[in-house]
């Protein structure tokens, strides 16, 4: 068993792996290769030979501590029941800790996972409220690139808020849409407002100028957990907010 970065020649079988993993299509797998992906951002397991394991992470931060947000945490199904995920994981602590990182996020998707991760010291850290909402007479809305709304997003977020920027919002951006309105923001991904910043009392009017009957709506709040925090120094993570995990 080793531990690499991930190679150009790794793709296909990445490619295969996370399709096996997430069931998503290979247009979608093909966007973040394509935007989200840096060798000096992903870790392997190979054994034999084969991959058997792969993780991905952007960076991000909160106030000046720098953490990496894991992706994409997968292991092949021939390996499985090995612990390989484990040792995968416990390598990538140590690495991010030498290169300067303050700690590691990710978003469990599903409880078994939050369970999984819960083992290795991780902390449910970070919750939003999820509701679907109706449209109602339309308000001013613009359309903004990535750069507005990373610069406009540090005023919004809370004290506590996870900045994610450069790469993250890329990636986003290429299944996601970026919106700003009289004291909100918001990015779409289609039919779904995948965060919203700003007065919730704005949301339908947001929605009527989209063209949107109805939409699900991720908005800050403390209804469903959504990401799970470790730092590596051993303190507690204490509670963000997190706005898009890139599901």
């Amino acid at each position: 068993m080793s531990f690499r970065p991930a190679q150009p020649g790794d793709r296909p079988g990445l490619t295969k792996l996370w399709a096996q993993a997430f069931g998503d299509p290979v247009s979608f797998i093909d966007l973040f290769f394509e935007s989200g992906f840096a060798p000096e951002r992903s870790r392997v397991c190979t054994m034999d030979g084969r991959l058997a394991a792969m993780l991905y992470w952007f960076d991000c931060t909160l106030g000046t501590e720098r953490y990496a947000y894991l992706y994409a945490v997968a292991t092949d199904e021939a390996f499985q029941g090995r612990g390989i995920a484990t040792r995968l994981m416990a390598d990538v602590h140590t690495l991010l800790a030498e290169q300067g990182y303050q700690g590691a996020i990710l978003s469990p998707g599903s409880e078994s996972l939050y369970r999984f991760y819960g083992r290795m010291g991780y902390e449910t850290a970070g919750f939003v409220t999820e509701q679907t909402l109706s449209a109602a007479v339309p308000l001013p809305v613009r359309q903004i690139t990535t750069e507005e709304y990373a610069a406009l997003r540090r005023s919004f977020l809370p004290p506590n808020g996870i900045r994610q920027e450069g790469e993250n919002l890329v990636y986003l951006g290429r299944f996601a849409r970026f919106y700003a309105g009289d004291g909100f923001l918001a990015a779409v991904a289609g039919s779904a407002v995948a965060e919203y910043l700003g007065p919730r009392s704005e949301i339908p009017g947001l929605l009527g100028a989209l063209g949107l009957e109805t939409a699900q709506v991720r908005l800050p709040g403390p209804d469903c957990p959504l990401v799970m925090g470790l730092r590596f120094d051993g303190q507690p993570f204490g509670e963000v907010y997190f706005g898009f995990p890139f599901d």
